[in-house]
């Protein structure tokens, strides 16, 4: 009869359990993220090696190497985050971003952003000032070139890499009429794939 008492209120005590477990993942954003950790072990995280984004930076740098590389060229980040819960079959993710204002890029001066996946760098983007100071950087450094089929946006695949840019299209009459934005982004394509998920 002990033992049999003993299964009942092992089952009454895990009930109770699963229940305060249940009522905080419901009703709290807190017991949902702990919930979440419990059992999500799926977050996405690099398994190939880094690639070269706007170097010297690479893919899979942690947040604080990149801060690490900005203090040494004496610039300062504004940061934001964002936790995107686990839905369904896709992982819960951590999203950061760094952006610095007045960054010099081969002498450009422009906006850079620097976006995160759980940690790990996985996109650089680059929005110079003005985009006629840096369609020669485009051209000869990073060998890009526009792409009357795309117009005049720009983009180059090599291995896992992918640059693309439009600013030769912003630096065009047709896109200084539209005040076009021009933009040159580095991507790690496998990282990229993930924050897709």
């Amino acid at each position: 009869m002990s033992r049999q008492t003993n299964i009942i209120g092992a089952l009454g005590l895990l009930l109770v359990l699963v229940g305060v477990i249940a009522g905080l993942y419901f009703f709290t954003d807190r017991g949902r993220e702990f919930v979440d950790g419990l059992f999500d072990k799926s977050m996405p995280t690099a398994k190939t090696p880094p690639v070269t984004l706007m170097p010297p930076l690479r893919s899979q740098m942690t947040i604080e190497q990149v801060l690490d590389f900005l203090d040494k060229q004496s610039y300062t980040a504004a940061s934001s985050s964002n936790r995107v819960p686990k839905l369904a079959n896709v992982p819960a993710k951590e999203l950061d971003t760094l952006t610095v204002e007045s960054f010099k890029h081969f002498e450009v001066s422009g906006v850079l952003t620097l976006e995160f996946l759980n940690g790990s760098l996985y996109e650089v983007v680059f929005n110079p000032y003005i985009a006629s100071t840096y369609t020669k950087v485009a051209r000869d450094r990073l060998g890009l070139r526009p792409d009357p089929k795309k117009n005049g946006r720009s983009e180059k695949i090599t291995g896992r890499q992918r640059i693309s840019s439009n600013v030769f299209l912003a630096a065009s009459k047709v896109g200084e009429s539209l005040d076009t934005k021009a933009y040159v982004i580095w991507q790690d394509l496998n990282l990229l794939a993930l924050r897709r998920q």
